[in-house]
């Protein structure tokens, strides 16, 4: 297995996690991303488009508008409640925004175990996470106050950290990294756009390379 391959160890099955520190620009200077996003989604599917009371709802109505026009079909948008009633088998674009990341861990940790999750998600489904959502993927959250609180760990040993281009700097970080073995912090800087895939794949899809930050265990 490759070094890249031991370090970003993915949960969920066939499809695609994307993590970001905001959400895309459709249409907008991210050529690469669109181009990446329309080879990997199923566009037979109904895109779908996740935000918790605290995102920025103008924001959000944009982006579910440019959307909709970019893919010509029309967007579903839910709350993260919803999130527990949806069949992963079925979607193909699913994109999770807003905070706090404790809202995204209490819904998707909570989910029926025989209902279809994100491992059974096929090849045509791509969960495109961003900002805060994107810190409840890691095994752990850690706030600003330096206090940590677990994630839903579909990033398993990481600690994501969005907005933020140096993890190593965050109050907190430093001391967890020097505490779990084979755990790593994940700096989402500004147009930094990670991909990871069903087979082992890291891309980088965005003007932006993400900052890692190894902790204890590793060569």
């Amino acid at each position: 297995m490759s070094e890249s391959g031991r370090l970003f160890r993915k949960q969920g099955g066939a499809g695609w996690i994307v993590l970001a520190d905001r959400l895309p620009e459709i249409g907008g200077s991210l050529r690469v991303l669109g181009e990446r996003l329309l080879e990997r989604i199923d566009l037979s599917r109904r895109p779908i488009c996740v935000a918790s009371a605290e995102a920025d709802l103008d924001e959000v109505e944009t982006f579910v508008e440019d959307l909709e026009g970019w893919l010509g079909s029309e967007a579903l948008l839910l709350v993260p409640e919803e999130l527990l009633d949806l069949d992963w088998r079925k979607a193909g674009l699913v994109v999770i925004t807003g905070g706090p990341p404790s809202v995204w861990v209490s819904v998707l940790a909570s989910r029926d175990p025989e209902a279809p999750g994100l491992v059974e998600a096929d090849e045509g489904t791509l969960l495109y996470v961003v900002g805060e959502a994107a810190e409840a993927m890691g095994s752990w959250i850690v706030q600003s106050d330096g206090l940590r609180l677990s994630g839903i760990g579909w990033l398993r040993g990481a600690v994501v950290l969005a907005g933020r281009a140096e993890p190593a700097s965050v109050s907190g970080v430093p001391e967890l990294l020097s505490r779990e073995d084979h755990s790593y912090a994940l700096g989402l800087g500004e147009e930094a756009v990670l991909a990871l895939g069903p087979v082992g794949e890291v891309e980088v899809w965005g003007e932006a390379r993400p900052t890692i930050t190894l902790g204890r265990g590793w060569r």
